[in-house]
């Protein structure tokens, strides 16, 4: 027995030692991993300056023979310019200026420490922001309880509401009406909406009193908590409409304070919007770990937010920050979580490491105790604060859903709260309120001014080199088919506006578009409910997008049908005599389940009529594509008396070109906000106008290839060029890639490789115990490298309208084309990928543009939400994930002489690692959670689409100024991208008065073409209203009045860079309401808050309005 027993322990030691040696080695690896982490960050490294930062292990140039450059200065005897030494000065009346900020977040970079603790942790965070010591003092305390009610991310939103959100709004009633003291706060409004559809009437009752005196409180009131960094600024602004409509129309108040809690990162974008919609204080929570402990340290975490590009103050806007790492109970009384958990009286889920804490129910025996406890973080709480008022949110994700946390959190809140108060020795008075009682309660107390701060709070990391930059990226088949349905709803509303006001004198007319509004509705709301910012960003799970997807499809399947109705509708209206009444839209990308492109084929056995409609306000140039099942063919303008430039290409079908199915392009001119009429006929004869020169080697694809009307040759050189009148594009044949770009009028020559590369992410053996990137974060194991798949096909299409090259590997086909158009799409270079990844696990696939256009230093400017642009330094720091930020439509990178911009047609990643470069991310897919709360990778990629265009501009001034714009060009070419000429197929043909054939027969919805930097964000139809006109004695004429919210941006442009083409003539400083569209004529107008709840000032005849550069203005008009 005693043998036993020492054999025993000899196995317990040897298996103790062995466990140890395991742990030891495992220690050895980590710090080796972490060793080698340090490494690559010095190979990232940068000098003091941070002027020279390299984020590629290797170069993969692939011709070997004479550069590009050097060949062209023998034949063209041309001088690559990239850089000068101008010494312009800034052109008179540009309006970029300083920020005088006391904060300016891009030089606050320089000096952040963004340093984590080094310390081990059972959840694996840390508390950042901690208070070691604190002097007594009186506080003022405002308890908020609330409920973050997300409308999809781990469940449904139908799901989510009959399981949480529906109780919880019954109870919230219910409960503050038996206890007056109670308050609560709710944000979204569309739960609202689902649930006033479904409540009783007392009810509703019920809840209206409970926002009259106070006790519920709506904060924010957008349909959505919406994200603030891919979401396009119109798409932003629309929800907040539908938003603060409802509820005025509703509840008939309008919110003055927002709550945002849970988007992944902060924009001024959205503190603007809500500025000018009518809210006067914000509060937000997810900034950057190193930002609020630097905030906390300085006391500012309340400030004023104001915009970059604000001289002055108009746009300041009250800001408090929540100041530890969760919006939970366990994060919210103060800076010790496994206190503050203590005071979560349901859930009852409390550690101090590993250490379980008990959660006790408040009691005459242990109230003391408890009191002094909470108190205790109070006045730890009040330290990082320069007032002696404090914000406590209670609660957390879908809470109060039952009576009994109901009960448990008020009733046991309720009684600390009379111990403290009635406590002399604490001096602290605590209440249960709502945002408003909180701020109201800061004013009072607001003894010194909180310091201005200018910027952004991008890139957001919550824990060490945790950078939340894969969302940029993830899932982008969605944000693609979101911006096209949201520029697709907009034309809507603009068409659906002009022509309603066009029937406001036929009553039976009116109520036949009336009926088409609930349509219009749906497309509103689910494009509004997609702004989520657990929807948008790709953050859902796998069967919640797929949900999402379905309400996308449906509501691209009302929009479009409704946009079909209203187009026929008004052309009927224009024209009074129609024959055979059919008409149908033309998309690529109808089928938002799956990107296969179901292109519609026009088969033209007949002459076919189509309506080209223009949503822009400014005449546009454009080039259309159609796919025909012949390649002989004549474009018309809808007569044959004007023939119109076309150019038939063939299609590429996975290893060859399709037989019977071609693209047409052909160039029209489109007048402002009009209709356009154009005719497509089989020509008798094929004309060859169209080269196909292939460069893949032989066998790849068949050289005996014949197709009708094209060319097919072999190409042989070791590169080649494409060109258009204003600029030329060239190749390497080796690999297809876009390598320099050269402006023909000046010769000016810019190095523009294009690469394709990926990064892993926990595929390198030094990663091995180191997180992976997820659906939020972006984990790279090191430096990018080429995307390593061979050509698979190369080829050149050459014609009168376009050049393009077409480069196919596995993962990607690159199409690149020059357009041959004297319009906007001329001045740039066209870049379509068509990315399938779905065999590349833990990848991240980018596209890479390497310029000369080098800086001082790795920089870039980047739009936030297509509003407006900040400029972007590089940090080593940060690691490389820690530098990419959201590109909604552009960046762009510049020197003294020259500027680079990419646009793009889809929210993604963007990053400058090295002077001159500018990297995007095309898409990403990722087998594992990044511990964020999903609990699934992102593993249903699906085949992509992604759009950019490449501009190259010359500068008129040498100038850099902090605050960033778009140059003209740069800024219509966003537009056009983003708002597509829609055609539609027409069997109608258009007749006069005579029962003739119209010549051109052109529809223009407004008087004239609005100045070139005037955007017209959108045109919404209210509510249309009834007025009786007696003019005459033989009774009243009954008419409708079209309520509308005309919605119209001022652009700023970059002085640096010159308008071409005499494009801005046309003074924008005044602006006359009634030019503006042909058939409203304005009975009443106002200007109104942004979101249009609130009148400013009632305008007079002849509705003269000034809008300052960069601002949004909303009018409220009525239309007879």
């Amino acid at each position: 027995m005693h043998l036993k027993m020492v054999d025993w322990r000899k196995q317990t030691l040897l298996m103790t030692g062995g466990l140890a040696c395991v742990y030891f080695l495992i220690m050895c690896l980590m710090v080796a991993q972490l060793h080698l982490q340090e490494r690559r960050v010095s190979f990232l490294s940068e000098d003091q300056e941070h002027e020279k930062i390299h984020f590629s292990l290797k170069s993969d140039y692939c011709y070997k023979g004479p550069e590009i450059t050097m060949v062209l200065r023998k034949v063209r005897n041309l001088t690559v310019n990239t850089k000068g030494n101008m010494q312009l000065k800034t052109p008179k009346g540009c309006a970029i200026s300083g920020n005088p900020a006391d904060i300016q977040m891009e030089k606050l970079w320089n000096t952040l420490d963004v340093s984590y603790p080094l310390a081990l942790s059972v959840s694996g965070w840390l508390d950042v922001v901690q208070v070691y010591s604190w002097i007594q003092k009186p506080l003022k305390v405002v308890i908020v309880p609330h409920s973050h009610q997300d409308p999809g991310w781990l469940n449904t939103f139908e799901y989510y509401f009959e399981t949480y959100t529906q109780k919880t709004l019954d109870l919230m009633v219910d409960q503050l009406t038996k206890n007056p003291t109670w308050r609560f706060v709710w944000s979204e409004v569309c739960w609202l909406d689902k649930w006033w559809n479904k409540t009783t009437p007392a009810q509703k009752d019920n809840f209206k009193r409970l926002i009259r005196n106070g006790q519920v409180e709506i904060v924010s009131g957008g349909w959505v908590m919406a994200d603030e960094a891919v979401v396009h600024y119109s798409a932003m602004l629309n929800q907040f409409i539908d938003g603060h409509q409802w509820l005025l129309s509703h509840l008939g108040i309008t919110p003055n304070v927002s709550w945002a809690i849970d988007p992944f990162g902060h924009s001024p974008t959205m503190a603007y919007l809500q500025g000018r919609g009518g809210i006067k204080k914000m509060v937000i929570q997810r900034i950057h770990f190193a930002i609020k402990r630097k905030f906390a340290r300085q006391k500012a975490l309340e400030f004023k937010w104001r915009q970059l590009w604000d001289g002055g103050s108009s746009t300041d806007i009250t800001t408090h920050v929540l100041p530890f790492s969760s919006y939970a109970i366990t994060h919210s009384c103060g800076p010790n979580s496994h206190v503050c958990c203590q005071f979560d009286f349901y859930q009852k889920k409390c550690f101090q490491g590993k250490k379980k804490i008990p959660i006790q129910d408040v009691n005459d025996g242990n109230i003391k105790e408890r009191a002094w406890l909470l108190w205790e973080q109070f006045q730890k709480k009040s330290e990082l604060f320069q007032e002696n008022v404090l914000l406590v949110p209670h609660g957390d994700d879908f809470r109060y859903s039952s009576l009994k946390e109901w009960e448990q959190q008020f009733h046991n809140l309720e009684k600390l709260i009379g111990y403290i108060n009635n406590n002399s020795e604490m001096n602290t008075q605590v209440k249960f309120g709502t945002l408003s009682d909180y701020f109201e309660e800061l004013e009072k107390s607001h003894t010194q001014s909180f310091p201005t701060f200018a910027g952004d709070f991008f890139p957001y990391s919550d824990r060490s080199d945790q950078y939340w930059t894969g969302f940029y990226t993830t899932r982008p088949h969605l944000k693609y088919i979101a911006r096209r349905i949201q520029g697709l709803l907009r034309s809507v509303e603009i068409l659906y506006a002009v022509t309603l006001a066009k029937t406001s004198k036929a009553a039976g007319q009116v109520a036949q578009l009336l009926e088409l509004l609930p349509d219009l509705e749906v497309g509103r709301q689910e494009l509004a409910l997609f702004q989520h910012h657990d929807a948008i960003t790709g953050t859902s799970r796998k069967s919640v997008t797929e949900h999402y997807n379905q309400r996308l499809q449906h509501a691209f399947n009302k929009v479009n049908a409704l946009l079909e109705k209203v187009m026929l509708f008004h052309l009927e209206l224009s024209f009074g005599v129609m024959q055979n009444h059919t008409l149908s839209t033309i998309n690529d990308w109808m089928n938002v389940m799956k990107d296969k492109s179901r292109k519609k084929i026009v088969n033209l056995s007949q002459k076919r009529h189509f309506v080209v409609y223009n949503s822009l306000g400014h005449n546009r140039r454009e080039i259309i594509t159609l796919t025909v099942d012949r390649p002989n063919v004549k474009v018309t303008k809808y007569s044959a008396l004007v023939v119109l430039p076309h150019q038939i290409s063939p299609i590429w079908q996975t290893s060859t070109f399709a037989v019977n199915c071609y693209e047409l392009l052909f160039e029209v001119n489109l007048p402002a906000l009009s209709f356009t009429m154009v005719t497509v006929e089989e020509e008798r004869d094929t004309t060859v106008n169209t080269t196909v020169v292939i460069f893949t080697e032989p066998g790849k694809i068949s050289q005996n290839m014949r197709l009708p009307g094209i060319t097919i040759q072999n190409g042989s050189s070791p590169y080649f060029s494409i060109s258009n009148g204003f600029l030329t594009a060239y190749f390497y044949t080796c690999n297809g890639r876009l390598q320099y770009v050269m402006q023909n009028s000046t010769g000016l020559f810019w190095r523009s490789e294009v690469k394709v590369m990926t990064y892993t992410s926990g595929k390198a053996w030094s990663t091995v115990f180191k997180d992976k990137g997820g659906a939020y974060t972006f984990v790279p194991d090191g430096p990018a490298e080429t995307l390593s798949e061979p050509v698979e096909a190369l080829f050149l299409i050459d014609g009168p309208l376009f050049s393009r090259v077409v480069t196919v590997q596995s993962s990607i086909s690159q199409i690149v084309t020059i357009y041959k158009t004297s319009g906007n799409m001329g001045k740039g270079v066209y870049i379509e990928n068509k990315v399938n990844i779905q065999t590349l696990d833990n990848t991240e696939l980018m596209m890479r543009i390497e310029s000369d256009i080098e800086g001082p230093k790795a920089e870039m400017c980047v739009d936030l939400n297509g509003f407006q642009m900040h400029r972007k330094t590089t940090f080593a720091k940060r690691h490389i994930q820690g530098n990419f930020y959201p590109m909604t439509t552009m960046a762009s990178v510049e020197n003294e002489a020259s500027k680079l911009t990419l646009l793009t047609t889809s929210a993604r990643g963007v990053a400058s690692l090295s002077a001159g470069w500018l990297e995007v991310g095309l898409d990403r897919r990722m087998k594992q959670d990044d511990w964020r709360g999903l609990g699934e990778g992102v593993t249903d990629n699906v085949p992509t689409k992604s759009s950019f265009m490449l501009v190259f501009e010359a500068k008129t001034s040498n100038m850099m100024s902090e605050v960033c714009y778009p140059s003209a060009l740069t800024n219509w070419l966003s537009n056009e991208l983003e708002n597509p000429s829609i055609i539609a197929k027409t069997s109608s043909v258009f007749l006069n008065n005579n029962s003739q054939e119209m010549s051109d027969p052109t529809v223009s919805l407004t008087k004239t073409e609005l100045p070139c930097d005037i955007h017209l964000v959108s045109l919404r139809v209210m509510a249309p209203k009834l007025r009786n006109n007696s003019e005459t004695g033989e009774g009243p004429d009954i008419r409708y009045t079209a309520e509308i919210l005309l919605i119209l941006h001022k652009n700023q442009f970059d002085c640096n860079v010159k308008i071409g083409n005499n494009m801005c003539l046309k003074n924008s400083s005044v602006l006359r309401l009634e030019d503006i569209f042909i058939d409203c004529s304005i009975v009443k107008a106002w200007e109104t808050t942004l979101f249009g709840s609130s009148v400013r000032l009632e305008l007079q005849k002849p509705y003269n309005v000034a809008i300052e550069p960069m601002e949004i203005m909303t009018f409220r008009v009525y239309c007879s």
